[in-house]
């Protein structure tokens, strides 16, 4: 590939490059699962292994090629690098190439789009089922009738239709509905659930399989309610703490029930053999043969030598390979669990899907790629949904509260609206002054002038604060944008930051802005503010380095954050740090998008030390920014004798005796000063405020 990339200059551009590396990254991925699904087919008459191995060569090869162009951190080589140490090992003692393949897998993968993996494991897994079933059909595969098994030896006729057990078209079903539920965040009508609820049923009377019956009911059951109600944000952080430390605790599950069983407790035979088909007990007796090992390979003939065979997945993973590899998945289970942690229905999926691996692993090597792809992905995509490429196809709902504007500075800021580049928006203006009949009739104007904009009339006058969360209510698009009423947009603003969040995969943007004074004219002066969101999560302790009006975001973060909260002054310092605090990504454009005006009539200047004391006391309590209530503000702010109204009194007294000339007075004040905590703050935020420029 060096070669044709030296002969063909063409293919040194990072478009046409990176589209070679995809192209190349799903086939080896489409060749690895195909390959391992043919030891889920009932091919008795035919052997394959030479097919597989041959496919999965091929498989190697475009693998070991991608990553000569990979572009990868230090980090994430020095971790692939690891993975590859440890696989090679497993390789050596088992003669597996498995954890070889899988390794590959997760670094060619790090930038691929995850929405995609998940669209082709579906594509892949519907082609088997609809082959497989046809194969059946046409008598070339046959449909083996088998038994429950178990230590009770039940032997209940379940019909495999073309698989090696009735166990895996099932799980395929399952794992089908699971993968649906993650790219449509569970998003069905209630006709689509119905009907794939029937076809969950009929897949059961014919195959017998009772756990993946009650997984795939359990997700119907979540689709079919969790999109319809209002999840709070504790319930979020409780969901994923289970989700994430699920793999672990359904492990150290497994090796105690484990060992019960060695008392022969009479509950849990009978538990066992009712509900889990005597798993617990097969779990014991591989434990009497092999033992529990802290790290221990086994190759898989040994493994299978003495006839009994292990579903539960973390028992299987423990005794075979020893308790590290649990430990190995249980991390990167948290991984994967904290990249989409303000996505409830992915953790839900997850914890589904463990708890599925728990009973059954049937198709634990291929049907979890996904799954294990997701953990490490380089992006975290809160929505896991393929967002269309083309920028005009964005719906983006602008919002816009007005009160005491003047009717020229209202005008000329809708206006800059309306002559975007980017024109499928709708703009919701909130008027908040129902009393000023000259604002309400330019309103009124230019909704009937253009059909997109949407006026919302107040009937009493109720603050900035709740007048957005209003306008929040009737916004319908996939994006969210602010904008001021008296400030100016450039006309690629939206277009722009469109484009900035989708190819840096954020969820929410700013951007720079150039000052203008109350008659509209420049001040000659651009405020710079950090880009990245490694440099806005260190630099946000400081001060508001989004501007407010200047935001777009997904309007999923709004939704999980429920709108502004009633914070004096600082509704959208106190949104960034809890944006921040819930794991979604920030970034500014590094350019200028709008013209904003600096008054000083405004909210900014007016309430200036109430404000620098709410950010002070939002900036010290950030890493526990949900605990923070209104009402801790409130009380901050009304009690004269706390350490952000002295700092500011000092200040001003300072000053005072300055112009007064009054020097020991001037020292003691600055004795004061130097005591004060918030003086660490003031400095900190006076030097970022210079370097940033």
């Amino acid at each position: 590939m060096l070669l044709l990339v030296g002969l063909f200059p063409s293919l040194k551009t990072n478009c046409t490059l990176r589209k070679l590396r995809t192209v190349s990254f799903f086939a080896a991925y489409i060749l690895f699962f195909v390959s391992w699904t043919f030891a889920d087919l009932a091919l008795h008459e035919f052997d394959l292994t030479s097919l597989e191995k041959a496919m999965r060569a091929v498989a190697y090869v475009l693998l070991g090629v991608n990553l000569l162009f990979a572009d990868r951190t230090k980090k994430e080589w020095a971790f692939f690098a690891v993975m590859l140490a440890l696989s090679s090992a497993y390789f050596l003692a088992t003669e597996e190439l498995f954890l070889v393949s899988l390794t590959l897998l997760l670094m060619d993968s790090l930038d691929e789009d995850i929405s995609s993996i998940f669209k082709v494991s579906l594509a892949l897994l519907l082609t088997l089922i609809v082959v497989t079933l046809s194969l059946c059909g046409l008598g070339i595969l046959q449909n083996d009738i088998t038994v429950r098994g178990g230590v009770n030896g039940d032997t209940s006729p379940r019909y495999a239709m073309g698989f090696y057990h009735s166990n895996v078209l099932p799980l395929l079903l399952c794992y089908i509905l699971s993968y649906i539920g993650v790219l449509k965040k569970g998003r069905f009508g209630f006709g689509i659930i119905s009907v794939l609820l029937v076809a969950v049923l009929v897949v059961y009377i014919l195959c017998d399989s009772r756990m993946a019956l009650l997984s795939s009911i359990i997700l119907l059951i979540v689709y079919a309610v969790l999109p319809r109600i209002r999840i709070k944000q504790w319930t979020k952080r409780q969901v994923f703490r289970i989700a994430a430390n699920m793999i672990v605790a359904l492990s150290i599950l497994s090796v105690f029930l484990s060992f019960w069983y060695l008392t022969r407790d009479s509950m849990l035979v009978w538990a066992d053999g009712k509900l889990l088909s005597g798993r617990i007990g097969l779990g014991y007796q591989k434990i009497e043969h092999f033992g529990l090992h802290f790290i221990n390979l086994i190759p898989y003939a040994e493994y299978i030598g003495d006839g009994v065979i292990v579903d539960n997945a973390y028992m299987s993973t423990i005794i075979r390979y020893g308790v590290v590899s649990v430990l190995i998945l249980g991390i990167l289970n948290y991984v994967g669990c904290k990249k989409y942690r303000n996505n409830i229905m992915v953790l839900v999926v997850f914890s589904v899907i463990c708890c599925v691996n728990f009973v059954d692993n049937d198709l634990l090597t291929y049907s979890c790629f996904p799954f294990l792809l997701a953990s490490v992905n380089r992006y975290s995509d809160s929505t896991l949904l393929t967002e269309k490429r083309n920028i005009s196809n964005a719906f983006v709902s602008v919002i816009m509260s007005t009160y005491n504007e003047s009717c020229e500075e209202l005008s000329l800021s809708i206006g800059s609206i309306l002559n975007q580049s980017h024109k499928n928006f709708e703009l919701i203006i909130v008027n908040d002054n129902p009393s000023n009949h000259k604002l309400a009739a330019i309103l009124d104007g230019f909704k009937r002038k253009d059909a997109r904009i949407r006026v919302v009339e107040n009937e009493t006058n109720i603050g900035l604060v709740r007048s957005l969360n209003k306008a929040l209510t009737y916004a319908r698009g996939e994006y969210v944008a602010r904008m001021d009423a008296d400030d100016i947009a450039l006309p690629h603003r939206l277009e722009t930051e469109i484009r900035y969040l989708r190819e840096n995969r954020l969820d929410f943007v700013g951007s720079w802005v150039n000052w203008i004074d109350g008659n509209g004219e420049s001040m000659n002066y651009i405020m710079k503010v950090p880009d990245s969101h490694l440099q806005i999560y260190w630099a946000i302790r400081w001060g508001n380095c989004i501007p407010h009006p200047t935001w777009l975001l997904k309007k999923d973060v709004y939704e999980s954050l429920n709108g502004y909260r009633m914070i004096p002054s600082c509704e959208d310092y106190d949104f960034i740090l809890r944006a921040i605090r819930a794991g979604y990504r920030l970034g500014n454009v590094p350019s200028v998008t709008l013209n904003y005006r600096i008054r000083g009539t405004g909210i900014s200047e007016s309430n200036k030390v109430l404000q620098t004391m709410t950010r002070y006391y939002l900036a010290a309590n950030r890493r526990r920014i949900f605990t923070v209530m209104p009402r801790h503000v409130e009380k901050m702010a009304n009690n004269k004798n706390n350490r952000y109204y002295a700092f500011e009194e000092t200040k001003l007294k300072i000053k005072q005796a300055m112009r007064q000339k009054r020097l020991f007075s001037v020292i003691g004040n600055v004795l004061k000063l130097v005591v004060n905590p918030n003086l660490y703050f003031w400095i900190v935020e006076r030097l970022w405020y210079i370097v940033r420029q």
